[in-house]
């Protein structure tokens, strides 16, 4: 008798196959996740600019510990765990998905009661009956959101779950520093946007010719448009670039925010196919019951709520019509009796629609408010960041303001003196054990760390340490103040300085960090010491200058020093000179020379760049300023 045949259900395939926004095919039908889908880079967090391929994570060698991907919102991290899901099970896994927003287990025992009561549902009867059954050995865990649960780390989950499964990987918002097992996606450079397009071209026409032709002009414009350095490189933001710009009648992209393409992604299924007195109708329907949600609701609306909501904007519509496109443009879905939001981002957009258009109301007024007192939670951040984008009402300017006097009200969260020189101490030291080979051994070290052959501090906490502090809500608000803020400066109403948040949100990140140095000098700590907390140091200040410069392109003002230097060269047209002149001048600021070799790096990396100004790029990242070696 055959052994009966794992498969997913249906419904989990559905599921896997949604690529989060709306991808069109030209003449009809949505496009599946694996037909747009490219793996991301991963960097091992503290490793520099060394990355691993992504798909190698379902080597079991990694299951020394549960696995960490961390990453902002909007990076991929959904879409990386939807795609390992359907290769574990191709190489005789059994993957099981869960969602920290919905399963906030409070301990191991929890967390495994939620992925077999998932894996009931995401597999066929008998296909969950072999994955729940004793014996499985091979059971894979794709813990989605995982900083959402309110657990303080990942590290008390290693013993275990992993004697229940094989490989257990998470992802979160934020990096837990302590962690060792852990990885972060990075942008996407030129090589791997070059893929997605093909993907997208593919889908658009067989003939090699066209498909060239059509490549090349969509890599005009996704350059173009991340070249002006105000959106991220990841998936989201290049293919709905592709959706939005690279069409047989449109030449360039009006927008560059986030706000702009996710309206775009958003509405873009429900215009589709309507009139404007339809899409009119759909768009107060939608924005109510978004702010009804958002008042505390529930995320699900009854049919019958949905069907008051359409017959209080339209008493002679179909309700049946309505809530069809609703479906059928997949702003909303089923779920049994209910329907909700299917992304994030639309229900976010729409609540702030709602709050935007009715922000006259002193009730509405209140609760925007409340959403900007609340910024560690993801919906209100979301929901934030879209009013920033909708509203130029003074009052949601005002809550900006407030929200970033509270995130900056502690002195002792901001960067100071004496990190940067512990850190000219540390790298002058490596640079003493082996004069002119630290880069050797940089690379050593990066590889060393991808095969999990580094050891943790001495002295610092033990391997699977929690790396989450009690001022974790903290950090979140000022990440999603610092987006808020770009969003408002884009459209000419940054009223307020994004620095000194900025500078606040990179000491909070710094200071879990801090704590492995336990009051030790640089002297006495021994070369892997002063490696490993180098590389930990770097992987922070890489993140914060990315970030940095996107907020510089938004007309945010740096005061001079290496961060603004190192964020100007994270450009299409770095300010090399500037960078030159600054290591010239101050040859024993190692921290500030290593700033500006990592910021040259990504942008080798992120941007296209004429020769001449690549090849002193390359100098750079190397440490050559005009010749000279720093």
């Amino acid at each position: 008798m055959s052994s009966p045949k794992i498969e997913f259900s249906s419904r989990f395939i559905d599921f896997l196959d949604d690529p989060g926004i709306r991808i069109g095919r030209p003449g009809g039908g949505a496009v599946a996740l694996p037909e747009i889908f490219v793996y991301p880079g991963l960097a091992p967090f503290g490793s520099g600019a060394g990355t691993i391929s992504s798909p190698s994570l379902l080597d079991t060698a990694s299951a020394r510990a549960p696995v960490v991907i961390t990453g902002p919102e909007d990076s991929g991290k959904t879409s990386l765990l939807k795609s390992l899901a359907v290769k574990a099970l191709g190489e005789g896994f059994f993957p099981v998905y869960i969602d920290g927003r919905e399963a906030p287990a409070s301990d191991s025992s929890g967390i495994s009661g939620a992925a077999r009561a998932a894996a009931d549902a995401q597999y066929t009867p008998d296909g969950a009956a072999i994955v729940n059954g004793p014996g499985a050995k091979k059971r894979v865990l794709l813990f989605d959101n995982f900083d959402l649960t309110g657990r303080p780390g990942p590290g008390a989950l290693g013993r275990g779950l992993l004697e229940e499964f094989a490989l257990v990987i998470l992802t979160a918002s934020h990096p837990y520093p302590l962690y060792e097992n852990s990885f972060s996606i990075v942008e996407m450079g030129r090589g791997l946007r070059d893929e997605l397009i093909r993907k997208w071209v593919a889908l658009r026409t067989g003939d090699p010719d066209e498909a060239a032709s059509l490549a090349e002009k969509a890599r005009g414009v996704v350059d173009a448009v991340l070249g002006k350095n105000l959106v991220p490189s990841y998936p989201v933001f290049v293919l709905t670039i592709l959706e939005s710009s690279v069409t047989a009648d449109a030449g360039g992209q009006a927008g560059s925010s986030y706000g702009h393409y996710y309206e775009y992604a958003v509405t873009k299924p429900l215009r589709e196919g309507s009139t404007g007195a339809e899409f009119a109708l759909y768009s107060a329907v939608l924005s109510a019951l978004a702010y009804s949600r958002l008042t505390g609701g529930g995320r699900a609306a009854d049919k019958e709520e949905l069907t008051g909501l359409i017959r209080r904007h339209a008493p002679d519509a179909g309700a049946k019509g309505v809530i069809s496109a609703f479906l059928k443009s997949k702003t909303l879905r089923e779920t049994g009796p209910a329907y909700e939001f299917a992304s994030a981002h639309a229900y976010h957009y729409f609540a702030a629609l709602y709050l935007a258009r009715n922000i006259g109301d002193a009730e509405v007024r209140d609760k925007i408010a409340a959403v900007f007192s609340r910024l560690g939670d993801a919906d209100n951040a979301g929901v934030a960041l879209f009013l920033a984008y909708l509203s130029s009402d003074p009052f949601v300017t005002e809550q900006i303001g407030v929200g970033v006097g509270r995130a900056t009200g502690g002195d002792a969260r901001r960067t100071d003196e004496e990190r940067e020189a512990f850190i000219d101490e540390l790298i002058a030291g490596l640079e003493r054990d082996e004069p002119g080979e630290l880069h050797e051994m940089r690379a050593a070290y990066q590889v060393r760390q991808a095969l999990g052959e580094t050891t943790p501090l001495s002295g610092g906490p033990a391997r699977g340490a929690s790396g989450l502090s009690a001022d974790d809500r903290a950090l979140r608000e000022t990440w999603a103040l610092l987006r808020i803020l770009t969003e408002a400066s884009n459209a000419g109403r940054g009223t307020v300085s994004a620095y000194g948040l900025w500078a606040a949100h990179l000491s909070e990140r710094l200071s879990a960090i801090d704590a492995l140095r336990r009051g030790k000098r640089a002297g006495s700590m021994d070369r892997e010491e002063k490696f490993r907390l180098l590389m930990l140091y770097e992987g922070v200040y890489t993140e914060a200058l990315r970030l940095l410069s996107l907020l510089t392109a938004s007309g945010l003002s740096v005061p001079e020093g290496p961060y603004a230097l190192a964020a100007a060269l994270l450009r299409p047209d770095p300010d090399i000179s500037g960078a030159t002149r600054f290591a010239e001048e101050n040859p024993d600021r190692k921290l500030a020379a290593a700033l500006l070799k990592i910021a040259a790096a990504e942008s080798l990396r992120l941007f296209p760049h004429g020769p001449e100004t690549e090849k002193e790029l390359k100098n750079i990242s190397k440490g050559y300023f005009s010749g000279n070696i720093y």
